[in-house]
């Protein structure tokens, strides 16, 4: 089930199910159980990057949370993709992960992991953030 939300008091009439959050974000999710997928994507609005983002954001590129995969058997993580949107698609800036068990910590990031592209794997957020 595809849910998409863009945040700030406007709704794209192609929305089949919004869910309001503070920010200027839009969301777009496969997670199928409403109370993870809130908790998730409010607590990645806290994230200093996805805070950044939202402060160099315009009229028409717009900031996205975009849950991309949700964990099964094999992989027991959710992976969220944070970018810009805009009239041409998505321009994906960070890709995390996090497990499933994580999800409802009261703080996500020590939790979290971050696509380090020029190692080519998932490194913790703390240490992703002192190699930047």
């Amino acid at each position: 089930m595809k849910l998409y939300c863009l945040i700030f008091l406007f709704l794209v009439s192609t929305i089949t199910d919004a869910v309001p959050v503070k920010l200027k974000i839009f969301v777009d999710t496969f997670v199928q159980n409403k109370s993870e997928k809130e908790a998730l994507s409010g607590k990645m609005l806290e994230i200093t990057e996805v805070k950044q983002l939202s402060k160099d954001e315009t009229k028409n590129k717009k900031v996205f949370v975009m849950v991309t995969a949700k964990p099964t058997h094999s992989n027991p993580y959710y992976e969220i993709s944070v970018g810009y949107k805009d009239q041409s698609g998505y321009d994906t800036k960070y890709i995390f992960q996090l497990k499933k068990s994580e999800v409802n910590k009261s703080n996500i990031e020590p939790y979290l992991e971050i696509l380090d592209v020029n190692l080519g794997k998932y490194v913790p957020l703390t240490t992703f953030r002192k190699n930047k």
